[in-house]
């Protein structure tokens, strides 16, 4: 069976749907669970690495702590280091990105903190957010005017919001998760308060159920999974540029698991020199906004990167609440 030497270890990022009516924090909980499975058969496998190394990669053990698919490597350590080489056209490590801190570690969170409001701010802030979230309870109408694509017959109350400093900026932002909607209306935004102008504008538009951390980044899984991946959700990752205050695309993620298909769409066949292992599955780390599935990556590779770029940030537990009018007078 594949992957049976490093554990069957998956990412997992699930996805909200109209029918499964999960409320944002399930998903946010669920869109990323590292599931580890046959730990001893894992462990057996991290060792022989260390030891005998295969076809260019480097000798060295895995930590266990990281959130790596098989709780291996050690942050920072930056994919170069595994000995398997990117070819030139396509640079995907953290530094290229700025998310590395010069050496191979990841960079500290940045000092984005924004002035205090205000008790006067602060409430008019407040008042700012009660009032788009009535626009959406009540008239299912974004800040900008667009339409919520509201479904029309789910309940209003599944949606979810919070008011939750998710950037790190020193002031609360307003995180709304809209999902009864056809799939393709289905959104997560984050809103910022503009005290000059008592306005909100735009942080972050996506698919609901990403998951941020405390460095800046924010993790979100596609809306659809129809290529390749198999078990291995892809997603993108965004890092909040405190310049524009706003978050920026800065990586795409997406595998070709062997087990689905030994060609792909084109008939090329699986890369078996990149998945030196034999781990069953290769990965492909694209920059933001792009597609580009020429330069897979190991397995081995893909957890040094994946550790690189998280650099031991901590997940945020954003305190979602239900869509409901109780609940949206009692945001002050």
């Amino acid at each position: 069976m594949r992957r049976k030497a490093c554990g069957l270890l998956v990412l997992m990022l699930a996805v909200a749907s109209v029918t499964a009516c999960k409320t944002g924090r399930e998903t946010a909980e669920e869109n990323i669970a590292w599931e580890t499975k046959d730990s001893a058969d894992a462990k057996e496998h991290e060792a022989g690495e260390a030891e005998v190394g295969t076809a260019g990669e480097t000798d060295g053990g895995a930590g266990t702590s990281s959130g790596a698919p098989d709780g291996a490597s050690q942050a920072g350590t930056g994919i170069s280091q595994t000995g398997e080489s990117q070819p030139a056209s396509q640079d995907n490590t953290a530094a290229a990105h700025g998310l590395d801190g010069g050496d191979g570690s990841a960079a500290p969170a940045p000092d984005r903190e924004n002035p205090l409001l205000s008790a006067a701010g602060q409430s008019a802030m407040m008042k700012k957010y009660q009032e788009v979230l009535s626009g959406v309870f009540y008239d299912q109408v974004y800040p900008d005017g667009s339409s919520c694509d509201y479904d029309n017959y789910s309940s209003i109350t599944i949606n979810q919001f919070a008011v939750y400093d998710v950037d790190g900026d020193g002031q609360d932002e307003l995180i709304i998760q809209f999902s009864t909607s056809s799939m393709a209306g289905m959104t997560e935004s984050v809103y910022r308060y503009n005290a000059a102008a008592d306005s909100v504008e735009l942080e972050l538009s996506e698919f609901p159920g990403a998951v941020y951390y405390d460095n800046g980044l924010a993790l979100v899984g596609w809306s659809h999974n129809q290529g390749l991946a198999g078990d291995f959700w892809p997603y993108n990752v965004y890092q909040y540029n405190p310049e524009t205050d706003e978050y920026e695309a800065v990586f795409s993620v997406d595998a070709w698991d062997r087990e689905l298909a030994d060609t792909d769409y084109d008939g090329n066949p699986y890369p078996a020199d990149v998945d030196v292992n034999n781990d069953g599955i290769v990965f492909y780390i694209m920059p933001g906004g792009s597609y580009d599935t020429d330069h897979p990556v190991s397995l081995r590779e893909y957890k040094s990167w994946y550790d690189s770029i998280l650099g031991g940030a901590s997940e945020l537990k954003v305190p979602f609440q239900d869509l409901t009018e109780d609940n949206i007078r009692g945001v002050q």
